[in-house]
C-alpha cells in the first residue's frame, strides 16, 4: 500500500544534529554592480517583493504554478517570462485548466522592440511568448 505524504514547507526544515536540531541558514546574497540576486530561502516572498516594486517583468524559470505569484504578475503592467519545464501544462496534469487561466490573465505586452542591446535582438517573433495553447 502507497504511503500517502502531505506538501512540506522546506523554510521551516532543521538539520538534525547530534546536539539537537537548527534551522536552515539563509544564504541570500545580492550584487549591485551586476544586479543579480539569489534566494534559497523564501523564494515566494522574494518574488512577490521583486513583481510589487516593478511594473514591468522579465524573467526565466523552470516552471511557474505557484498562483500568488502567477496573480501578482497579472497585476503587473507588462510580463514576459520564459518557461522552460511545460509539463504541467500537459493535458494530464492536475488542474491544468486553473493554471491556463492564471497565465491568460498575465498581460503579454512586451515586445522585443521595447529593449536594447540582447533583450531587443533575441527570438524570431515579435512577441516573446506565446500562450499555452
Amino acid at each position: 500500500m502507497s504511503e500517502t505524504r502531505s506538501a512540506e514547507n522546506l523554510n521551516h526544515a532543521r538539520i538534525q544534529t547530534d546536539d539537537g536540531d537548527r534551522p536552515l541558514l539563509d544564504f541570500a546574497t545580492e550584487s549591485r554592480e551586476a544586479r543579480v540576486a539569489c534566494h534559497f530561502r523564501d523564494i515566494r516572498g522574494a518574488l512577490l517583493r521583486y513583481i510589487a516594486r516593478y511594473d514591468h517583468m522579465v524573467g526565466c524559470v523552470a516552471w511557474l504554478t505557484d498562483p500568488v505569484i502567477l496573480q501578482a504578475l497579472a497585476a503587473r503592467r507588462g510580463v514576459a517570462i520564459i518557461v522552460q519545464k511545460e509539463d504541467f501544462l500537459r493535458p494530464d496534469a492536475v488542474d491544468r485548466e486553473g493554471l491556463r487561466r492564471l497565465y491568460a490573465a498575465v498581460p503579454d505586452t512586451l515586445l522585443r522592440v521595447h529593449f536594447r542591446g540582447l533583450l531587443g535582438e533575441r527570438g524570431h517573433g515579435s512577441r516573446w511568448g506565446s500562450r499555452p495553447g
